[in-house]
Parts: structure tokens; C-alpha cells; sequence
């Protein structure tokens, strides 16, 4: 198969034909074959043919995707967002003035994906001697007009441009600290950790500390809350729709939780590498603390601040789960089509795999396999 040919769809094709793929505008695809009017693809794990009159020829997909993803944080309205998020700027203060006087005060501080330059300043008022901080989105502008008003441009040089250009090796060394607030839903979703894991790799000194230092996600059975009506109605509406995707915004009780969470996966941020976000595997076992019905599962993370690269034993931490504060990353649902009843005092075993889009490289596929007593059901979705 060939790989290298993406092709991108320009218009939504909707018909009952044997062998082709109904798809919208937007929708990417692997080139297989080629005919005269017609070409064979593959996407999302599906093959078939598509109309060559409704795509057109994707050059450079990596630079459309990341125009796509930068361009979103061009707009005021996430920094917004993430400016009031008390317990992110709070834990992000308390992480920076932590490891201050081993890796920050009197040294060289990388932010990444520096945005308002809310981190930035924080690390000079920390005591950095300079910091460099790298914006690849138009908000740049904006980030300079902030320093410059905090009367910090002494310290602080704004940077437009990603990590990966070549001019940022003539124009930085290697810096003691990167400082980056690069987690999304799930943690890694819209894997900006990958422009961090390239950041230490090219500017970390040996020795260095990465902020936040350590992260780690987590898994839980929930039952949703009901509104003491029959609405059963909406149930195949909402399968093909609202569920069919995990739920970003959800804002979950601790009440809803059928058994204690269990860790997916752990990364520390000085020893992670790219190749281990592609595949993320790992089979958990729920005792099921409180019978009832699960729907679905709930899903969260939490990221710690070392004070050093070598004293991680009392970090300081920032949790986006059920029982923190509130955070703008709130809780991710992820709905089961169909639900289960649990009993109290039972093993409910998920196997839960986070695969990585070949074509949408800042998108994952979820896919969990439930066994329960003589249940077995399988829930895939896209991220």
C-alpha cells in the first residue's frame, strides 16, 4: 500500500453503492489503487472507493494540519480560557517558584507553545536569567505587547516560529529548564507533547528539568446521572451522534464512580519518547465498589512538578480529576453503546488500547474491550 499519497475530501458523498465509502468534506484518505474516475482508499480502518472529482491531491499534510491546530490558538478566546483557570495557573506558580533555586533563578528557561507568556513571566520573576519563548501561532504579537507592559523584555525574548525551524539552533544554546503546558483531553490528545519531547531533545541540557516533570492518566467506571424521566427515545440518535465520540466537557460527581480509578498509562518527561505515544496498551482490573449501572467511563489526569531532576519525591501537583478543583480540562466521558448492570464486589476487566491516527497525527482511536461474567462488548472511539 502505498502510504505516501493523501488525498483530502472537498465535498460529502452520501450513497448506497456497493464498495464505495460515504464520507464528509474534510475527511482524509490513503490512496490504494487508482482507476480513470474513481480511487480505492482506506481511512479510519475502511476500504473502498471514492469519486477522484470530489478530493483533491494533499501535498504537505503535516503543514495543513498544524496551520489547522495553530490557528485556533490565535484566538482570544482559549487563552481566555486558560488565563481564568485558577488551579492551572496556580499549580504552574507553585511548580516554577519549586524548582527555582535549582533549575530556574540565574539560568536559561525554554517556554514551549509560550501563548500569553503567562509562564514565561512567571519564570522571570522566578529568577530566570533569560527566557526564550516560542510561539508558532499569530498570538505571538500579543505576548509581546504582555511582556513588554510587565516591564519584562529584559528577560523574556518572544520567539514566533516552531520548535522543529533550524534558525532556533543558531539563535538558542542549551537552556537548564522547558517549562510547557502542552496536555490536552486524555493527556496527550493533539499530541503537543510531541513539539516538547523535540524541544528536550535539541535544548535540554544533560541534567535538565522538564515542568511539568511527570504525567499520568487515568480510567474509571461512571454511571450517569439520570433526570427521572424515560428518554430511551434518544438513545440511537445519540449513539450515532453525541457518543459516538468521547465528551470533552463533562463535569463529573465522585457519586457516579463505580470503582477506584485505575492508571492507563504514565510518561516522565525527561525520558519519554515519540515512538512510545503511537501504541499505548494496558489491560485494568475494577473491583466494582458500588453496584449499578455503568455507562461509560471517566477519564482524567494528573501532572507533578519536580523540584529537580533528581528530587521527585514530594512534587507538587496538578490534578484535573473528580475530586480537585474544577480545571478547564474538566472530566472526558467515554460512553459504552450499550450499558452494563455491575454488582458489588465484581471483576470488570477493560483492556483499553490509545492508538495514534496515521492520518491525523494529532488525533488517537480508543478502543476497549469489556469482559464481565459473560459480557463481552467492544467500544471504539475517535479523539
Amino acid at each position: 500500500m502505498d502510504r505516501k499519497r493523501i488525498v483530502r475530501a472537498l465535498y460529502t458523498f452520501e450513497q448506497e453503492t456497493e464498495n464505495c465509502l460515504n464520507f464528509e468534506a474534510g475527511q482524509l484518505f490513503h490512496v490504494i489503487h487508482e482507476a480513470e474516475k474513481w480511487l480505492y482508499c482506506e481511512a479510519d480502518g475502511l476500504q473502498g472507493w471514492i469519486p477522484r472529482c470530489y478530493v483533491e491531491n494533499t501535498e504537505n499534510l503535516s503543514d495543513w494540519q498544524n496551520d489547522e491546530y495553530f490557528s485556533q490558538y490565535a484566538t482570544i478566546g482559549l487563552h481566555h480560557e486558560m488565563l481564568r483557570d485558577i488551579p492551572r495557573n496556580t499549580a504552574f506558580q507553585k511548580g516554577i517558584d519549586y524548582a527555582s533555586a535549582r533549575s530556574i533563578r540565574g539560568k536559561v528557561v525554554m517556554d514551549v507553545g509560550c501563548g500569553s507568556g503567562l509562564l514565561s513571566m512567571m519564570a522571570a520573576k522566578a529568577g530566570a536569567s533569560q527566557v526564550y519563548a516560542i510561539e508558532a501561532s499569530d498570538f505571538f504579537k500579543c505576548a509581546e505587547q504582555i511582556v513588554s507592559a510587565n516591564g519584562l523584555n529584559s528577560q523574556i525574548e518572544i520567539i514566533h516560529g516552531h520548535i522543529e525551524d533550524e534558525f532556533l539552533l543558531d539563535k538558542i544554546g542549551e537552556v537548564d529548564c522547558i517549562i510547557s503546558e502542552w496536555m490536552g483531553t486524555m493527556l496527550i490528545f493533539e499530541y503537543m507533547i510531541d513539539s516538547v519531547i523535540t524541544a528536550r531533545e535539541r535544548f535540554l541540557c544533560k541534567g535538565g528539568l522538564m515542568l511539568p516533570s511527570f504525567g499520568k492518566l487515568y480510567l474509571a467506571p461512571v454511571t450517569a446521572q439520570r433526570c427521572g424521566f424515560d428518554m430511551s427515545t434518544l438513545i440511537q440518535q445519540s449513539k450515532t451522534t453525541k457518543f459516538s465520540r468521547p465528551i470533552h466537557d463533562w463535569e463529573m460527581d465522585t457519586s457516579s464512580q463505580l470503582s477506584a480509578e485505575q492508571d492507563i498509562f504514565s510518561a516522565d518527561l525527561h525520558t519519554v519518547c515519540k515512538q512510545d505515544l503511537e501504541h499505548i496498551e494496558k489491560t485494568l482490573m475494577f473491583d466494582i465498589q458500588s453496584p449499578g449501572i455503568c455507562h461509560g467511563f471517566g477519564s482524567w489526569f494528573n501532572v507533578e512538578f519536580w523540584e529537580g531532576r533528581d528530587a521527585c519525591d514530594f512534587p507538587i501537583i496538578l490534578s484535573t480529576g473528580p475530586s480537585s478543583e474544577r480545571t478547564h480540562w474538566k472530566q472526558t466521558l467515554l460512553m459504552l453503546d450499550d450499558p452494563i448492570s455491575l454488582d458489588e464486589k465484581t471483576i470488570m476487566s477493560v483492556h483499553v488500547v490509545l492508538q495514534r491516527n496515521r492520518i491525523h497525527r494529532r488525533h488517537m482511536h480508543i478502543l476497549m474491550n469489556i469482559t464481565y461474567k459473560n459480557i463481552k462488548l467492544e467500544t471504539v472511539r475517535e479523539c
